[in-house]
């Protein structure tokens, strides 16, 4: 079995070493966007492919279209998701889901759970000495 593996980042490299170390297939492609990121991840999954002693073969792919003949496909690209800042360009044109949060505004206090509940608990605590 042939797998192909859009995209290089930290799922992929994870996907890929997983099917190497496993065994799992006959070949791995990788694809990027950026051949540098090709070509670092091919050399260190065949490093883990040579160290397991693994019979998997490990290439890179330039151009998208080498991933036609793969039998599985993993897209391990980043998504794009809407922005919150007005007038910021949104993917498929949606519009802000809220209003944009201020600068510097934190999360209120019962979102921050452990300190939260420590602080409650610090004030249910009897003074001491009053």
């Amino acid at each position: 079995m042939k797998a192909g593996i859009v995209g290089c980042g930290n799922v992929g490299r994870a996907v890929a070493a997983a099917l190497v170390t496993t065994g799992a297939v006959r070949e791995v492609l990788l694809h990027s966007r950026r051949e540098q990121e090709t070509d670092g991840l091919m050399r260190d999954v065949q490093d883990a492919a040579a160290a397991t002693r693994s019979h998997v073969t490990v290439s890179g792919a330039l151009e998208p279209g080498a991933l036609a003949d793969c039998d599985v496909l993993v897209l391990a690209v980043r998504g794009q998701f809407p922005s919150r800042t007005p007038g910021a360009d949104h993917a498929g044109g949606e519009k802000p889901r809220g209003p944009p949060r201020p600068p510097g505004r934190r999360m209120p206090a019962h979102r921050h759970g452990l300190r939260h509940r420590l602080e409650r608990r610090q004030r249910a605590l009897p003074a001491a000495g009053r």
